[in-house]
């Protein structure tokens, strides 16, 4: 039977960094494209799409 790589570190990748990474993001980049877009008259909505291998953000956005 395969072995499995340790749930805490895959290739070069931390898991436990995962979360502050998304933190990170949803303060940094989606809240305030979020409140321009409330200011605009949008709905409440934002999301980002992170790079699965290093967590960087590919893109950032809210409706319009």
């Amino acid at each position: 039977m395969a072995t499995l790589p340790s749930v805490a570190n895959i290739g070069e990748r931390n898991l436990p960094d995962l979360p502050k990474r998304l933190l990170d993001v949803i303060e940094q980049d989606i809240i305030s494209l979020t409140a321009a877009g409330v200011r605009a008259g949008n709905k409440v909505f934002g999301a980002a799409i992170l790079r699965k291998s290093d967590y960087a953000l590919v893109v950032a956005g809210t409706n319009s």
